[in-house]
């Protein structure tokens, strides 16, 4: 659909660490025990862009710690060292530029936004991280979908059953394909869901269709 891809963009933005918030699992605030969230939710980005358009060949980013201090419910402090915002810009082998940011340090901040741009077509994302709008369009074809693809919730556990139905809704808007890539960074993942990490699920549902 894209044909020679241009450019992809992807943001999240939410407040999980804003100080007006409830305080995390300790780990979370530690870059050793792998917290932080370049690693906890925008790495799931970086992988889709690199599966879906190839390897970066450059890189740079800027990855910090807006807060390096946290009170803790007892009184004390804890030292930040993981990351609540990032911003990496790629030079994809095939040419295309692709930005990702993310931050979780704004308040009330929930949201998602998508943007693949390609000699042929266009993809777009929007909404909030656990429902997002897409479209999708080239001359011929543009396809609109609205489901909840941009986060599985985890505590819910895998329910197979439950995303196709899902997906199959998706039919009327003359979708033809969902993938979606498993991913649990919320603690609270079943263990089922765990061991289902990086799995992916494709589904058909129906052919595209051609605009009126």
């Amino acid at each position: 659909m894209l044909g020679t891809p241009y450019v992809a963009r992807v943001s999240r933005s939410a407040s999980y660490w804003h100080p007006s918030r409830p305080f995390q699992s300790a780990w979370m605030y530690d870059r050793d025990q792998g917290g932080g969230y370049l690693a906890g939710m925008l790495v799931h980005d970086l992988d889709y862009l690199c599966a879906l358009l190839g390897p970066p060949v450059a890189v740079c980013a800027e990855v910090r710690s807006s807060e390096p201090v946290r009170a803790l419910p007892d009184g004390g402090e804890l030292r930040v060292t993981a990351d609540d915002t990032a911003a990496l810009m790629l030079r994809l082998a095939c040419g295309a530029l692709a930005v990702l940011s993310i931050s979780v340090i704004g308040a009330h901040a929930d949201h998602f936004r998508l943007e693949l741009f390609g000699s042929d077509g266009t993809v777009t994302g929007d909404g909030t991280l656990r429902d997002t709008r897409y479209q999708a369009g080239t001359l011929a074809v543009e396809v609109v979908a609205t489901g909840n693809w941009g986060l599985l919730d985890v505590r819910e556990g895998w329910d197979a059953a439950r995303l196709r139905d899902e997906a199959a809704g998706l039919a009327a808007h003359g979708v033809d394909r969902v993938a979606m890539v498993i991913c649990g960074d919320d603690p609270g993942a079943t263990e089922d869901t765990v061991r289902r990490l990086g799995e992916e699920l494709v589904l058909p549902v129906i052919e595209e269709k051609e605009q009126g």
